[in-house]
């Protein structure tokens, strides 16, 4: 045996194709949001961007469900560009109306989307937090604005479970049946040093294993312990050494599926990626027998998980090629 392999808990509730599922916070959340969405689900993938620190993420995801535009001090022109502290630099306009119009767009639209929400993904990114000196508000983005403008600081366990439980509260009573996984970013922050980005990293698995405890349906996904623990290697990190490679990607996917997946959502998937394969698949010879037996054989595949996932295009586009 060379490597200890974790093998993360089954869910006690599981997810289903039938779910809707909202994913938010750091990058990771992206990259879980894009394999649901690669694999069939109803995704709301990260609307607002990459945000890494506990207390913004609460912040948007409360004011989605409020649809309740953010607030008004939040607004700041660097250049002849208008962004908003409380969101990702895509949301940024050549005016003040238009940013609000992009911001209205997206809270709105989440907002629909949480209405019907069955799983909510939240991944932390890190425990620092900036401030602005001027009414000591956390931002989710310093939009490369002077330091000077801000007080950086590590939030602590209890801040963290405390803003956590008044979201809790309020998404409960919109979506009783509401469940909610939380993961920590195996991504580093080496801007805050080696050292600095541990104690981040620890302050936020401690406040996940806190609110796992203190509140039902709320459960812990290990991708940050399946990258650090599990692969360990640096074969397993993207060029920059920082970021999880493709493989590594793969590995905590198949990890996820099998800990928060149900056993027709894995069996599904299983033959998804099959028929992804053949479908992306370039013929050498176009529109002979063997390409239209092919053809054939794949709309008789997605005929039969037709029920369980929307598959009309593929099987337009097949047929298109069969009647050519």
């Amino acid at each position: 045996m060379f490597r200890t392999e974790l093998h993360p808990q089954a869910l006690k509730n599981r997810i289903s194709l039938r779910h809707s599922i909202f994913t938010t916070g750091s990058c990771f959340s992206d990259t879980i949001g894009q394999a649901l969405t690669e694999n069939k689900f109803t995704v709301l993938n990260n609307p607002f961007g990459t945000v890494y620190n506990p207390l913004s993420i609460h912040r948007q995801i409360s004011h989605s469900l409020d649809n309740r535009m953010p607030d008004e001090h939040g607004y700041l022109q660097r250049d002849d560009i208008f962004l908003h502290y409380d969101y990702h630099s895509r949301f940024a306009a050549f005016s003040k109306h238009s940013l609000e119009e992009l911001l209205s767009s997206a809270v709105s639209g989440a907002h629909r989307f949480l209405q019907n929400t069955h799983w909510l993904i939240i991944t932390y990114g890190t425990a620092w937090v900036y401030r602005l000196k001027e009414n000591n508000r956390p931002v989710a983005n310093c939009h490369k604005m002077p330091d000077q403008h801000f007080i950086r600081e590590l939030l602590t366990e209890p801040e963290i479970v405390h803003s956590f439980g008044e979201l809790y509260r309020k998404l409960k009573s919109l979506r009783p049946d509401l469940q909610i996984i939380l993961t920590v970013s195996p991504v580093r922050h080496l801007r805050d040093t080696h050292e600095l980005n541990s104690v981040s990293k620890a302050v936020l698995r401690l406040a996940c294993h806190q609110l796992c405890h203190n509140y039902a349906g709320v459960y812990y996904f290990p991708a940050y312990e399946l990258m650090l623990d599990d692969l360990r290697d640096y074969r397993f990190y993207d060029t920059d050494m920082i970021h999880p490679s493709r493989e590594a990607i793969q590995y905590i996917w198949n990890k996820f599926i099998q800990s928060a997946m149900d056993e027709e959502t894995r069996n599904f998937i299983k033959e998804w990626e099959s028929l992804r394969q053949t479908l992306t698949h370039k013929p050498m010879f176009p529109g002979s027998r063997s390409h239209k037996k092919l053809i054939e054989a794949t709309l008789a595949r997605l005929e039969k998980v037709k029920h369980l996932v929307d598959v009309s295009a593929e099987i337009e586009s097949l047929q298109k090629q069969l009647s050519t």
